[in-house]
C-alpha cells in the first residue's frame, strides 16, 4: 500500500526526456570519476592496510599491535570492515586498485544522490545547481573509511526519500547500518538523519493534521525500525564499547583536548577556529571558507521554497543545522556538508512547482536560452580542469596530487623497506604519522615503532613526547634519548623524513645526528623535491646505535648531500 498523500506523487512535467536526464547524470558522475582518480596522498591507508592483512590471521584487534609508546592501549578498530576489503582489493591491484576503488564509491555516491531528481530538474539546471555541492563534496576524495561513510550516507537519505512514498523502505536502514558500524565511527550520522526525519513525520501525523503517511501502523512501523537499528549498531566485535566509541572520539578531538589534536590533525579545525584566531577578512579571503558559505546560503535559501503541506521543511531545516554544525566545527566535514546540503537543496527545487512552471511553460524563453549554454560551458570547463588535472592542484596542500593512478612520490619506502631487513631492530622511532604508518606496513610482526596517526589509540602523552623527543634531538640528542629511552626495552633506530630537516624550527637536526658519537646513518635517500606547491622534501633517512651497526657490519652512509643543501 502506498502511504504518501496523493500530492507529493504528482509533480509538473520537466519536459525532460530519460535521455537528457541520464546525460546529466552521466556527465556530473563522470566528473567526480575523473576528480578521484588522482594519485593516493594520504599517510593513514598503510596501517589501514597492514591491518587489513593480518586481520584474517589475528582476528579483530582489542588491544593495540604497532606501538611500544601505548603498547597496552585499548584498539577499538570500527574500520575493521573497510581494512579487509582495501586488503584485498590491495593485493589484486596494488595502489592503482585502491585509486580506482575510491573513484568507483565515490561516482556511484554522486549517482544516488542526483537520481531521485534527475527527472524532475531540467537538465541543464541540475548541472549548473549541483556542481557547487558536488565540488565541495569531491575537495577530499582519499582512500579512508569515511569514504564508504559518504556513500552509506547516501543510501540512508535515499532510503527515506523512498519510503516517503512507500513506508516498508525505512526497512532497509537496519541493514545500512550493520555495515556502516563496522566501517567506521560515522555510522552515528545515520541516527541524525533518522531522527531529523521523525520529528518531520510526528509533526506531521500528530500536530499538523495532514499526514505523510495513510498508514494506520505507521508509529509501531518506525519503532520497529528504529529498535533494528539499535540491534544493528551493537552488532559490532566490540558490542557497547563499539556503539559508544564516537563519543570517546568526539571528547578526543573536541573540547579542551582540541587545541593539542590540531597538530596531529589539522582537518579538525573548523570555521569556528578559524575565525576565532583571525581577522574575518582573513577569513573570508580564503576560497574553501567562501566555497563552504556559498553553498550554506544557497541551500539556506531552499528552505524557503515550497512550503507547501508536505514540503519536509522541519526535516531539511534539522538536516540543514545539524550538518551545518558539523561543518562549522570541523573542516573534514566539508564533504558531508557538500552531499546533505546538495539532498536539501535538490529536494526543495525539484518540489517547488513555480520553479518548474517558470523554466519550463514561460512564454518568456530567455530563462532557458541562458542556463543551457552556461551548463554546456561549465561542463567544458570543469572537463578540461578535471581531466587535465588543474583541479587537483591545491595551493594549500602539501603534496602535488596528480591526476589518475598509482600513488604519490612522497612515500619514503626504500626506508621503511631497510628497517624491516634489520633484524637486530625491535623498536623505531618515526619522527613523522606518515611514516610511521608506512613503518607499520613494512615491518616485521616483532617490530613497533613508537607512536603512529592512530587517535584512538595513542595516548596524549605519547604523542607529546613524540614531538618533545624531536625537539631535544634538535638541541641535546642525549636528553632526547633520555625520553625515549623511558618507553620500549628494546634495541632502537630513528627514522626521519628528510623534510624534516629543513624545518625552520628544527635547524640543528640533522648536523647534531651527523656528528653524534653514539648514531650513525646506515640509510638515506638522495636529496629531490615534490612538484606541489609546498616543494615538499622526499625520501627519509635511518640512523642505528654506532654499536649496532658495528655489530651487524652495517655501511656507515653519508648524509653529507643534505648537510649541503641545508647550508645553502
Amino acid at each position: 500500500m502506498a502511504e504518501s498523500t496523493k500530492e507529493t506523487e504528482i509533480g509538473i512535467d520537466t519536459g525532460e526526456t530519460s535521455v537528457n536526464a541520464r546525460l546529466a547524470l552521466l556527465i556530473l558522475s563522470g566528473l567526480v570519476f575523473c576528480w578521484a582518480s588522482h594519485h593516493m596522498v594520504n599517510g593513514d591507508i598503510w596501517w589501514h592496510l597492514r591491518t587489513g592483512q593480518l586481520i584474517p590471521e589475528k582476528g579483530v584487534p582489542t588491544t593495540d599491535w604497532y606501538t611500544f609508546a601505548s603498547s597496552e592501549s585499548k584498539w577499538i578498530d570500527l574500520h575493521w570492515l573497510f581494512q579487509l576489503i582495501v586488503a584485498w582489493i590491495f593485493s589484486l591491484g596494488q595502489t592503482e586498485g585502491l585509486v580506482l576503488f575510491k573513484a568507483i564509491i565515490s561516482t556511484t555516491t554522486v549517482f544516488l544522490l542526483l537520481l531521485p531528481f534527475s527527472r524532475k530538474i531540467p537538465s541543464s539546471v541540475m548541472i549548473v545547481l549541483s556542481w557547487p555541492f558536488i565540488s565541495l563534496f569531491a575537495s577530499r576524495l582519499l582512500v579512508r573509511p569515511e569514504m564508504l561513510s559518504f556513500l552509506l550516507l547516501i543510501l540512508t537519505l535515499l532510503v527515506i526519500h523512498r519510503s516517503m512514498q512507500n513506508i516498508a523502505w525505512i526497512f532497509a536502514l537496519p541493514i545500512i547500518q550493520l555495515v556502516w558500524v563496522n566501517c567506521q565511527g560515522l555510522f552515528v550520522l545515520q541516527y541524525v538523519v533518522m531522527v531529523s526525519f521523525a520529528v518531520q513525520v510526528c509533526w506531521s501525523q500528530l500536530v499538523s493534521k495532514m499526514p505523510l503517511y495513510r498508514d494506520q501502523k505507521w508509529l509501531a512501523k518506525f519503532l520497529l525500525a528504529g529498535v533494528l537499528t539499535v540491534i544493528a549498531t551493537l552488532l559490532n566485535p566490540y558490542g557497547f564499547e563499539g556503539a559508544l566509541f564516537p563519543l570517546e572520539l568526539m571528547e578526543k578531538m573536541g573540547g579542551d583536548h582540541k587545541e593539542f589534536y590540531l597538530e596531529y590533525a589539522g582537518e579538525i579545525r573548523g570555521l569556528g577556529d578559524l575565525f576565532a584566531s583571525n581577522s574575518v577578512d582573513k577569513v573570508l579571503s580564503i576560497p574553501a571558507v567562501l566555497h563552504l558559505l556559498f553553498v550554506a546560503v544557497l541551500t539556506f535559501a531552499s528552505l524557503f521554497l515550497n512550503k507547501a503541506r508536505h514540503s519536509n521543511t522541519i526535516y531539511h531545516t534539522c538536516l540543514f543545522f545539524t550538518f551545518g554544525y558539523l561543518g562549522w566545527n570541523m573542516s573534514r566535514n566539508d564533504p558531508l556538508v557538500g552531499l546533505v546540503f546538495a539532498y536539501i537543496t535538490l529536494a526543495r527545487v525539484s518540489s517547488d512547482q513555480r520553479i518548474s512552471l517558470e523554466f519550463i511553460k514561460s512564454h518568456q524563453q530567455s530563462i532557458r536560452r541562458y542556463v543551457g549554454p552556461c551548463a554546456g560551458l561549465l561542463v567544458v570547463f570543469l572537463g578540461y580542469g578535471v581531466i587535465s588535472g588543474s583541479y587537483h592542484h591545491d595551493e594549500q596542500a602539501p603534496f602535488e596530487k596528480k591526476p589518475w593512478y598509482g600513488e604519490s612520490v612522497i612515500y619514503p619506502h626504500e626506508a621503511a623497506k631497510f628497517l624491516n631487513g634489520l633484524s637486530v631492530i625491535d623498536e623505531v622511532y618515526a619522527d613523522h604519522e606518515l611514516l610511521a604508518s608506512l613503518c607499520i606496513f613494512h615491518m616485521r610482526s616483532d617490530q613497533r615503532v613508537f607512536a603512529d596517526p592512530r587517535l584512538e589509540v595513542n595516548t596524549k602523552g605519547s604523542l607529546a613526547d613524540m614531538r618533545e623527543i624531536r625537539r631535544l634531538f634538535n638541541s641535546d640528542i642525549g636528553a632526547g634519548m633520555i625520553m625515549l629511552e623511558k618507553y620500549g626495552s628494546g634495541t632502537k633506530a630513528l627514522v626521519f623524513m628528510n623534510h624534516t630537516f629543513f624545518s625552520s624550527q628544527l635547524p640543528n637536526l640533522l648536523s647534531n645526528l651527523a656528528q653524534s658519537p653514539d648514531w650513525v646513518c646506515v640509510f638515506s635517500n638522495q636529496y629531490a623535491e615534490d612538484d606541489g606547491p609546498s616543494r615538499f622534501i622526499l625520501g627519509a633517512s635511518v640512523f642505528v646505535p654506532r654499536a649496532v651497526a658495528s655489530a651487524e657490519g652495517l655501511t656507515s652512509v653519508s648524509v653529507e648531500h643534505l648537510l649541503s643543501r641545508l647550508r645553502n
